[in-house]
């Protein structure tokens, strides 16, 4: 989980548009509701499985994730001009 978390999240912050139309709900059309709402229950199984190894506490749910997503996006942009991968840390 925490690799595939780290991958979206660098998959995020370099496709701005995507972002955009995904996490800040700006554009909208069938399509992309249909992929806003599946995104937690596309997470269900991946959570389950790293909280049931120990790597991710129990209390994560998916409609955390967007929430990580959009936080770790906002770093990224905020300091993109000083220190652009600052945002793995």
């Amino acid at each position: 989980m925490a690799g595939s978390a780290a991958r979206f999240a660098a998959w995020s912050v370099a496709t701005v548009g995507l972002h955009e139309v995904l996490m800040l709900g700006e554009h909208t059309s069938e399509p992309i509701e249909t992929a806003r709402g599946g995104m937690p229950l596309f997470l269900v199984a991946p959570i389950g499985r790293a909280q049931e190894s120990g790597d991710l506490r129990p209390e994560v749910t998916p409609s955390d994730i967007p929430v990580i997503q959009h936080m770790l996006y906002a770093a990224a942009r905020f300091t993109r001009g000083q220190e652009p991968d600052i945002w793995r840390r």
